[in-house]
């Protein structure tokens, strides 16, 4: 299944002219990853209920007008790093970095302070803005790619 999954989205992200591509599906609850480096997107497929209400809570403050899953939203959020992370300064980007990674040492501590720290970082605002965008701009390319994940089950 997940092949298949890996396989639509590349599709996808081909079709619509995206560099950065997908390399696997992880098994990790709540693990979604953009590497700047390789240019490479981890996506995972499964979520706590407590991740799934936060991130639709996020969505909403940033005025997404489609419901669209959790896993597409945050998919395109990881394709909006790829397109808005250098776009910072290098201060600006590994600030947000060592601070991504203090609050990630902790996963335990990861709890609605610690998650309203992590997405309202410039770096993570701006993969939220330009996916909540994306996806308001272009609903007709995100139900295509909502309805061909359907088809994996």
């Amino acid at each position: 299944m997940e092949e298949k999954i890996i396989k639509i989205l590349n599709d996808w992200l081909y079709k619509n002219c995206f560099k950065t591509r997908v390399d696997k599906i992880v098994k990790v609850a709540d693990y979604f990853g953009w590497h700047p480096i390789s240019d490479i997107i981890a996506c995972s497929i499964y979520y706590t209920a407590e991740e799934e209400i936060r991130w639709k809570n996020l969505m909403e403050e940033c005025e997404i007008l489609f419901e669209i899953p959790t896993f597409v939203s945050s998919f395109l959020h990881e394709v909006g790093h790829s397109i808005t992370y250098f776009t910072f300064d290098e201060e600006i980007r590994d600030k947000c970095d060592d601070i991504k990674d203090a609050l990630c040492e902790e996963p335990e501590i990861f709890i609605e302070d610690t998650h309203n720290i992590y997405y309202h970082l410039p770096t993570e605002m701006a993969a939220t803005k330009w996916a909540v965008n994306f996806i308001n701009e272009n609903i007709d390319k995100v139900s295509e790619l909502v309805y061909a994940l359907k088809t994996v089950g």
